[in-house]
């Protein structure tokens, strides 16, 4: 498994137990014809709440597609987010659904507590 892919298994774990229901937008050339160019990894859901996902390592950088998909969610008001680690994903727990982090992970083996760290290239 690729580190970005590690990545996102875990978050997707931890968002399913905090109760999201997540979505794994399939990508590739052939779903590219079917989906929008540059969809993020991830669609998360709770409470009418939508949030657009991309997963990233601390490295990684968005593609053109990826900047345009995001632009066009932004422009229609939605939420877009870009998490490099799963304490990326705690701390968006946190800071705005005002979920404590312990709540999210406990017994999940993972742990909160992260600062956060710049995207290169966004």
């Amino acid at each position: 498994m690729t580190p970005e892919g590690k990545i996102k298994s875990e978050i997707i774990k931890l968002l399913e137990k905090a109760g999201y229901y997540v979505i794994r937008n399939l990508q590739g050339s052939i779903m590219h014809r079917k989906n929008h160019p540059g969809i993020s990894d991830l669609t998360v859901i709770k409470a009418g709440r939508v949030t657009w996902a991309e997963i990233k390592t601390p490295t990684g950088r968005h593609r053109p597609g990826q900047k345009d998909f995001r632009a066009s969610i932004e422009h229609h008001q939605g939420e877009y987010v870009t998490w490099a680690s799963v304490d990326d994903c705690i701390r968006w727990l946190y800071q705005n659904i005002g979920t404590k982090p312990a709540q999210e992970v406990a017994g999940s083996g993972m742990a909160g507590g992260a600062t956060a760290r710049p995207l290169a290239g966004s």
